[in-house]
């Protein structure tokens, strides 16, 4: 069976960290070379992950309790936690389905007095310019923060030069992952400087947590290949166990109620080490593989199939989602072609603020309900990708 997504990290970038861990390294060294390496004019932040940047960079800004924080209406649970954390309001921002762009007349009409910032995210290894959305800012006086963590290619993509702000994740299943890290890109050097001072005090990421990563997830790479995940997923229907749950728990990023305390820690080391090892080799073959495959497949869904933000500006496809009428029943049949497929349960929709019913994101509501995640990566040979396209447009009856 084929897995649901391969993880991108090398056994020889598995074997460094764990090396690394081992052997203590000096972490100021590290984030001066992993930072320089994304930046070289210094205008970035390492930190552990994109909700530590956002929660960073929402602590400096300080706004006054229940300013709104706009935010496109798709996004993990966490950063609608981290906003509330900080005494705002996440107002939720419907997006065009073809491309997941936010709506600029939606935009415009969340809009008020009490609006402090715009939050918009790239989706699923896709890039939208975001220039109408940067002037609608620039009009308002609204910061723009870009949410990139799934927007990395391998590529000298460091952000939308419109965003006040860009946060990178390079996290376990994100591109060129190092099981962890992130970067943020901040624009104003008086801000940049106040969310490194705050993270300073932070106290650091255990290595030892760090190496136990690096095992779990080297684990999980081995049971990742077609033959032992065929045989994983086997035994677990043979005992009853839900996979797909376990699955999706075993790569959450941050789990129990001690979320903040998590999150507010400095990488350690070995994890920045991991990063600049990654980031100074991008490996934009693979890339250039992932997008023909996801490409490939997308051009042959057959109505009303259609892959939610397929037709982005720049697209990569780093996971590749289906809309259905019968997500069910499509995720049955798949696997029983040996296509694990999920609906994932990491990605939610923003609510609309009490007594703003008209801010219902309804267009995301819709993708949502309806997607399933199929393989599609560059590990997958052509003729399996049009395999894949032919189960998912034929009927099952």
């Amino acid at each position: 069976m084929w897995a649901r997504l391969r993880l991108d990290i090398g056994w020889a970038d598995i074997f460094y960290g764990m090396v690394q861990s081992v052997i203590g390294v000096k972490r100021d060294a590290w984030q001066t070379r992993v930072e320089a390496v994304w930046s070289p004019r210094g205008a970035c932040l390492s930190t552990l992950s994109v909700r530590t940047g956002f929660d960073l960079l929402l602590g400096v800004l300080d706004f006054p309790p229940r300013s709104e924080i706009l935010i496109t209406a798709l996004t993990v649970r966490d950063m609608v936690g981290i906003i509330e954390h900080h005494g705002l309001v996440a107002v939720p921002i419907d997006l065009n389905c073809l491309d997941l762009a936010p709506d600029p007349k939606h935009l415009r009409s969340a809009i008020t007095p009490a609006c402090r910032a715009i939050v918009v995210a790239q989706y699923f290894g896709g890039r939208n310019s975001l220039e109408p959305i940067a002037r609608i800012a620039k009009e308002k006086g609204i910061l723009l923060i870009e949410d990139a963590a799934q927007a990395y290619t391998a590529d000298s993509y460091r952000g939308s030069p419109h965003a006040d702000v860009s946060l990178f994740s390079f996290g376990p299943i994100k591109t060129a992952s190092a099981l962890g890290g992130a970067m943020a890109m901040v624009r104003s050097p008086g801000v940049l400087a106040r969310m490194r001072e705050r993270q300073a005090a932070y106290p650091e990421q255990s290595r030892w947590a760090y190496l136990r990563r690096l095992m779990k997830y080297a684990v999980l790479k081995a049971l990742s290949c077609r033959f032992a995940y065929g045989r994983v997923v086997g035994v677990c229907r043979l005992f009853g166990v839900d996979y797909d749950g376990r699955i999706n728990a075993a790569v959450k990023g941050f789990a129990g109620a001690d979320f903040f305390d998590q999150i507010r820690r400095q990488p350690c080391a070995a994890l920045l080490a991991v990063m600049a090892r990654r980031l100074g080799r991008p490996n934009a073959a693979r890339m250039a593989v992932r997008r023909e495959n996801g490409t490939m497949l997308m051009e042959r869904l057959q109505p009303p199939l259609m892959c939610p933000g397929g037709r982005a500006a720049d697209h990569t496809f780093w996971v590749f989602p289906v809309w259905t009428s019968d997500s069910a029943a499509t995720i049955g049949k798949l696997r029983r072609l040996g296509f694990d497929a999920t609906q994932g349960d990491s990605m939610v929709v923003v609510d609309s603020p009490a007594g703003r019913s008209e801010l219902r994101a309804a267009g995301v509501e819709r993708i949502r309900a309806g997607w399933v995640f199929v393989p599609c990566y560059a590990e997958m040979p052509p003729g399996e990708i049009l395999r894949l396209a032919e189960a998912l447009s034929t009927r099952s009856d």
